[in-house]
């Protein structure tokens, strides 16, 4: 019978995490009592127990995290349930008291706001390098202290830097909560298991399932009581139904929760990022704003180039790259790295070698992924799209889009679809509307999807 160090449990939990697992899941393989004696820490447990919770999330070398028994005496046992105490019971320090809630719908903080550490980070990802977007920190940063909105949506094409800025954000916005807590959509939890976690996480406590609206009225609760920001990232992972906004049959209630939490009182913000805009975002109420993130700017891009140690960084070479990826950051960064090892790091001969060519690892890791869920109909229309270098207006596309496809869809309703999915871009010019690919999408179409 052997404890486990603290360094022990932040590792399982940190790894938990990434799985999208709650701290009950079956997957750990040992009875609910003994998983809650685990993130207890303070009682023996079984080396067999051990080794299962530890192999369940990946840990081999899990003998480290152990503190033997021959060192754990009463006295060490002791001294880790004073700790314990003193961590569950320790004031929290003053904030600034920020309603997070649109003007005309302020929330009345409690009296007595539960003790909570106010130095609880979770999941925050790290982004050393990071370039640019000052004007969208400073939009994003309003919103979430100026002007309280209770959901912010960054919205954009794979690969745009969109989790890149809101990290970058959640270090700028930071102390005017009390918990700053990060969860990944990537492995599609189940929204009780989701939301078991993010409770679970906030309470320190072993959390009894319930039914789901049970579980959003409690978290609800817990957000209303404290600041708390939250960020969800890859909110596209729930959507990807038949047209694009909607949602996947098995994560119907996501809605409901981005419902509850646009619309409830509370006084704190959740932050979402998605390469998919929810159909009717702006029904969901006024406690929600958007923003669509663009391109880096060629200053910024150049910045991003630099640091990778390519050479003979002229402006018309840089632009003549830049355009290429459409000022996509992990774009630019692949292909940095490619001319770097294949070309000495030589953007002329690179170029002069492969015009027109996007990186075939940014196809495969960005591309395939955003066009895995389009229906027939949004495919044809980005062949249509993909003949035309040169924008195309509606009238023009809606001819060409009748005589080709079969499907009885409107052309309207199926630009709209694949607008949300940031598949296809809208350029309004002297009052009329055209429609376009990204280079790296037509590239994509007229490989991948053109017969």
């Amino acid at each position: 019978m052997v404890l486990v160090s603290k360094q022990g449990i932040a590792e399982v939990d940190r790894r938990r995490i990434e799985r999208g697992w709650n701290r009950k899941s079956c997957n750990f393989r040992v009875a609910a009592a003994t998983i809650g004696r685990f993130w207890s820490g303070q009682r023996h447990l079984k080396k067999d127990s051990l080794h299962a919770i530890f192999t369940a999330v990946g840990i081999s070398d899990w003998h480290k995290y152990l503190i033997e028994p021959e060192v754990v005496g009463s006295q060490a046992i002791e001294t880790q349930a004073i700790e314990t105490q003193a961590i569950e019971t320790q004031a929290i320090n003053p904030v600034v008291n920020v309603d997070l809630t649109p003007v005309g719908m302020l929330a009345s903080a409690p009296p007595n706001p539960p003790a909570l550490s106010p130095h609880l980070w979770d999941g925050v990802p790290d982004y050393p390098i990071f370039y640019g977007r000052e004007k969208e920190l400073g939009l994003l940063s309003r919103w979430i202290l100026e002007e309280r909105y209770r959901v912010v949506a960054l919205l954009g094409f794979g690969g745009i830097g969109k989790t890149a800025l809101v990290a970058q954000l959640t270090k700028q916005v930071a102390s005017q909560f009390q918990a700053v807590i990060w969860r990944s959509l990537r492995s599609t939890p189940p929204i009780d298991d989701f939301l078991l976690d993010l409770l679970e996480t906030l309470t320190g406590e072993s959390i009894e399932p319930k039914s789901t609206t049970r579980l959003i009225k409690e978290l609800i609760s817990h957000l209303n009581q404290t600041p708390i920001l939250l960020v969800f990232d890859g909110w596209e992972e729930v959507l990807g139904g038949e047209y694009g906004g909607f949602y996947q049959q098995p994560h119907q209630l996501y809605k409901t929760l981005l419902e509850e939490l646009g619309q409830q009182k509370h006084q704190s913000c959740i932050v979402i990022t998605s390469r998919e805009k929810q159909a009717h975002i702006t029904l969901l109420g006024t406690g929600i704003r958007y923003l669509v993130l663009q391109k880096l700017d060629f200053v910024d891009a150049s910045k991003l180039l630099h640091s990778k140690g390519l050479r003979y960084l002229d402006r018309p070479t840089v632009e003549k790259l830049v355009q290429l990826y459409y000022g996509n950051p992990l774009a630019l960064q692949l292909a940095a790295s490619k001319i770097r090892d294949q070309f000495d790091g030589d953007v002329s001969t690179f170029l002069a070698q492969e015009p027109d060519c996007p990186d075939e690892l940014f196809m495969r890791t960005v591309l395939e992924r955003q066009m895995g869920n389009l229906n027939p109909a949004e495919q044809q229309m980005l062949m249509i799209l993909a003949q035309d270098a040169e924008p195309i207006d509606r009238p023009a596309l809606g001819v060409r889009f009748t005589q080709q496809c079969q499907i009885p869809v409107s052309t309207s309703d199926i630009l709209a679809s694949l607008e949300r999915r940031s598949l296809v871009e809208r350029i309004s010019e002297t009052g009329q509307v055209l429609y376009t690919l990204q280079p790296v999408v037509r590239q994509y179409v007229q490989r991948h999807l053109t017969p």
